[in-house]
């Protein structure tokens, strides 16, 4: 992964200096698919429609139960990152990283974004 694609600021990557490019994300997703420990990885995280912080996401849509990811979100930016499990055989899950920075807190702009993300996801199944 490229130096410059990332800054990290602290251990918890909860400060809102810390920046990761989509592109150092889905790195970091290939080198873990790659490893034999790539499935306690992937348990870790949430999965959409079923538990955590993708509970209500996804929900009457296809990707229920079919989005493994990690969501972010912090002053202005919001991300989701990891992967939508194909239900088609003989096609790879579809990696995946998104990250919406710099909108005006307090607003529509702000309502919007989740559903927007979400929204691109879903286009992304039809690739």
């Amino acid at each position: 992964i490229d130096e410059r694609s990332f800054i990290p600021r602290d251990g918890s990557g909860l400060s809102p200096n810390t920046r990761a490019s989509a592109g150092a994300v889905i790195k970091l997703f290939q080198y873990v698919n790659g490893k034999s420990w790539r499935g306690v990885f992937w348990d870790a995280l949430p999965e959409s429609a079923i538990d955590g912080t993708l509970r209500n996401r996804f929900l009457n849509t296809e990707l229920a139960g079919r989005v493994i990811a990690k969501t972010g979100t912090h002053d202005g930016a919001s991300s989701l990152s990891g992967k939508i499990v194909r239900s088609d055989k003989g096609k790879k899950d579809l990696l995946f990283s998104i990250h919406v920075f710099n909108y005006a807190t307090n607003t529509k702009a702000e309502l919007n974004v989740v559903p927007l993300i979400d929204d691109i996801v879903l286009k992304l199944t039809k690739l």
